[in-house]
């Protein structure tokens, strides 16, 4: 559901090759834990890269794409320093004004419109399933037991699916 919206409006909100570097600035920083968004943003922020990495930047190529989808599939300590690395280099290369820009106008064009209502749902729900009568979330994961609200099955389902 989020991914088919930010698609969306990546195409109704043609993305500059600068646009395209800053969205893969932010995706270095949510890999090296560095990126102060709420989780809900981050996600967003993950959908918009998987929407405009295949399209141009002017700084940041196919080996910094290469090395978020190895990051996103595979972590350990070397890796983390290469991505630590090129994280400090694309945020050098790009100015504080320029990324403040592009955060500016991705809100101000409505890219995380109505996605807090649907986070919200869903972390009442999460709420809701967790105190629900049975265990912990990682049992409903785990494919035990326990969760007799079919609605705490589904709430769980698109959880895991939004947040892997």
């Amino acid at each position: 559901m989020i991914a088919a919206h930010v698609a969306g409006w990546v195409q109704a909100h043609p993305l500059s090759p600068s646009d395209v570097d800053c969205a893969t600035t932010v995706m270095l920083k949510i890999l090296d834990g560095k990126c102060k968004m709420t989780s809900v943003d981050k996600i967003v922020m993950e959908a918009l890269y998987d929407a405009v990495r295949e399209k141009p930047g002017l700084r940041f190529g196919d080996g910094f794409h290469a090395l978020i989808a190895e990051a996103r599939h595979e972590s350990n300590e070397a890796l983390r320093n290469v991505i630590y690395e090129k994280r400090v280099l694309a945020e050098t290369e790009l100015s504080r004004p320029v990324m403040k820009a592009f955060k500016a106008m991705i809100r101000a064009e409505g890219l995380f419109a109505g996605l807090a209502l649907l986070a919200g749902y869903f972390l009442g729900l999460k709420l809701r399933c967790l105190t629900h009568r049975a265990g912990p979330l990682t049992q409903a994961k785990k494919g035990k037991s326990g969760y007799a609200d079919p609605q705490c099955f589904a709430a769980i389902g698109t959880l895991i699916a939004l947040n892997p």
